[in-house]
């Protein structure tokens, strides 16, 4: 388990291709906290990765491992979590990584992640997004779930390693609006 001990932790949330995982990535380089990405903890324990997860035993299923997944994320202190574009779905889920620690959506237009995601077929619902309107449509589903979370961080025009800053500064309780 990662680190244990009064730290909350930096979480991040947001849509598949919004930056989490690289975002994550760079804070747990930058802070030399862990990084627990919810996905990575899924595949580990499941021996498959999540699009075979999706493909063989559905999303009902994967959303039961993913709330297993989160229940220890939560149970870390000073740790970078990265989560998947859907754990905001399950109000459980948020709960816990609010009590956590500091949770920030990473917002991009729907065009944005559509160019992210064309031609990568590790992400299991990206296969139905022809445009950047279906993704747009699945998007605004979602919108409501994201838009609750505490914190926010615009990530249009920004590198990898703005976002990380501005994360950082939430996480420190300097951050403003981003």
């Amino acid at each position: 388990m990662p680190t244990t001990g009064g730290s909350p932790n930096l979480v991040l949330c947001g849509f598949m291709a919004s930056g989490k995982t690289t975002v994550a990535r760079l804070l747990s380089a930058r802070t030399a906290m862990p990084l627990l990405d919810t996905d990575d903890w899924i595949e580990q324990r499941e021996g498959r990765t999540v699009a075979r997860l999706f493909a063989e035993l559905g999303e009902p299923y994967f959303r039961s491992v993913e709330r297993r997944a989160v229940a220890y994320a939560g149970r870390a202190h000073g740790t970078v979590v990265s989560t998947g574009g859907g754990v905001v779905l399950d109000p459980e889920n948020v709960t816990r990584l609010i009590s956590s620690g500091v949770v920030i959506y990473l917002a991009a237009d729907p065009a944005e992640l559509f160019a992210r995601l064309a031609g990568d077929p590790t992400r299991p619902l990206a296969a139905g997004f022809t445009c950047p309107e279906d993704l747009a449509h699945k998007l605004a589903l979602r919108a409501p779930y994201y838009d609750a979370l505490p914190h926010r961080i615009d990530t249009a025009g920004r590198s990898p390693e703005q976002v990380a800053q501005a994360a950082l500064e939430l996480y420190e309780g300097r951050g403003g609006r981003y």
